[in-house]
């Protein structure tokens, strides 16, 4: 065995990839087929749009978000009216907006102490109060 996968790609060459015990790169390594399909499955659900609202939505909104999201297939699937899809996703914007305000607010009034009480305002977060993503 010369250390080169022995499966042979689409275009009939052979893989260059780097061979395993098997004698197939991990790619074309029929024993790990399942073990590659669960991390394709695992990999498209933590990019989904759900994981990434999980991530960057405050805790308090989530479920309104969620809602949202959902009447949005709901429209695409005719079981809602589009006219309540769309107030629903203006009521989250609003709401959305009304939550970045009040962040900000508290990041400038932190801010404001920290000029009063003679301390350099710095580039890092520290004392600045953030929004809540957890």
């Amino acid at each position: 065995m010369d250390g080169q996968c022995q499966a042979i790609t689409k275009g009939g060459t052979r893989c260059r990839g780097q061979a395993r015990a098997s004698g197939f790169c991990f790619s074309h390594d029929p024993v790990l087929r399942e073990a590659r399909h669960t991390g394709a499955a695992m990999g498209g659900r933590n990019r989904s749009t759900e994981a990434r609202v999980s991530r960057l939505v405050p805790s308090h909104l989530r479920p309104s978000v969620e809602k949202v999201l959902a009447a949005i297939d709901e429209v695409h699937d005719g079981t809602l009216e589009p006219r309540q899809g769309t107030a629903m996703a203006s009521l989250l914007s609003a709401a959305g907006r009304a939550y970045e305000v009040a962040v900000l607010e508290q990041r400038l009034e932190a801010l404001e102490q920290r000029v009063a009480h003679g301390q350099q305002p710095s580039g890092d977060a520290e004392g600045v109060v953030q929004g809540d993503r957890a």
